[in-house]
């Protein structure tokens, strides 16, 4: 199962689905479920939390509970980075979701937990929200 960003963010700017979020991937390490994310993803919240939390502190505790879950990080290839660009002009997203989506067909990723509906659109993707 791919992670996109708003489901960290929720749980770093402890936003309304937070704890849902939370319990979600707890349960999903506890049942040995297989999670990832990207890089990418993991570098947008940092700079996410620093925007509005205005906190390095708050940076450094994003990273240890990333580390803690022991979720796999997908560095992207630059084919995924450039079918990206594909998909957005076919699927009609942006970069960054597009991203995910390359990714995600590069790994033979299916599942992707988000709340984002602009994914709802993409075919062969079941859509996991907390």
């Amino acid at each position: 199962m791919f992670i996109d960003a708003n489901i960290f963010l929720e749980i770093a700017l402890k936003d309304k689905n937070w704890e849902k979020c939370v319990k979600f991937i707890n349960d999903a390490v506890i049942n040995n479920r297989s999670l990832c994310t990207s890089d990418f993803i993991i570098y947008s919240c940092l700079i996410i939390i620093y925007d509005k939390l205005n906190s390095h502190l708050k940076m450094m505790d994003f990273l240890v509970f990333i580390n803690s879950l022991g979720i796999d990080v997908i560095r992207p290839s630059l084919k995924a980075v450039y079918n990206a660009m594909e998909i957005m002009a076919k699927e009609k997203l942006d970069f960054d979701d597009a991203l995910v989506i390359s990714c995600m067909i590069e790994n033979g990723i299916r599942d992707l937990i988000s709340y984002d509906g602009h994914f709802d659109k993409i075919k062969n993707v079941n859509i996991i929200r907390p």
